[in-house]
């Protein structure tokens, strides 16, 4: 597959996913036109589109962890390659 020639970058990965659907299934993948706010209300636009995809990354992204960093030091580290 084409994908195999390109694993290291995955914008050309995705891009050649892309390129083989649209070659098999003749369309292209249609992007959300109506996302919903915090408050319920559907978007008005692109930009409002974007900036509700911001801010709901922002919110999965930054949550608080509950975990403590002196246990988190205590555990074993395993051998990693670089």
């Amino acid at each position: 597959m084409e994908c195999k020639a390109v694993i290291k970058d995955g914008r050309a990965c995705w891009n050649a996913i892309r390129k083989s659907e649209r070659l098999r299934f003749g369309c292209r993948p249609a992007r959300p036109s109506a996302v919903k706010k915090d408050s319920g209300e559907l978007t008005q636009g692109p930009a409002e589109v974007l900036k509700r995809w911001q801010q709901h990354c922002n919110t999965l992204l930054n949550l608080q962890s509950d975990s403590d960093a002196q246990v988190l030091e205590q555990l074993p580290r395993s051998a990693t390659s670089a």
